[in-house]
């Protein structure tokens, strides 16, 4: 099963194994951020999971 965060009419799907670990919204060009979890993942623009103190970008995916 998948997690899905919605943004800019596209959604970004995440894996369920992976929703422990912290999700952070990128607002656009950076200018603010705000917190969000997978069971409540709406996000405004794009989801990024934090791994390994790594931001990874999830690409857009059409349903």
């Amino acid at each position: 099963m998948f997690s899905v965060c919605f943004g800019l009419r596209r959604w970004l799907v995440i894996r369920e194994n992976q929703a422990e670990k912290a999700v952070i919204c990128l607002w656009s060009k950076r200018i603010g951020r705000a917190g969000c979890s997978l069971k409540t993942a709406f996000c405004t623009i794009f989801c990024c999971e934090i791994s390994e103190g790594e931001a990874m970008l999830y690409k857009p995916v059409r349903n």
